[in-house]
């Protein structure tokens, strides 16, 4: 049997974006990540190693645990 692993969608960075007045690109830009990589983290279909995370919440200026 395949264990899985599940891929948590990072909400919070939508909620973060609009609180801040800030585009997915500019998170980007900021972050060193591509635009399509942040709406994959937004979604869950891709996971952001601990330092893309410490540097998305760092930018979006909240706490990791408000990513989720």
């Amino acid at each position: 049997m395949e264990n899985k692993k599940k891929i948590i969608p990072l909400t919070g960075i939508t909620f973060g974006l609009k609180f801040r007045g800030m585009t997915r690109k500019e998170l980007a830009d900021n972050v060193g990540v591509s635009e399509e990589e942040i709406r994959a983290y937004e979604e869950g279909k891709k996971e952001p190693t601990y330092s893309i995370a410490l540097e998305i919440a760092g930018v979006l200026r909240c706490e990791m645990e408000m990513l989720v």
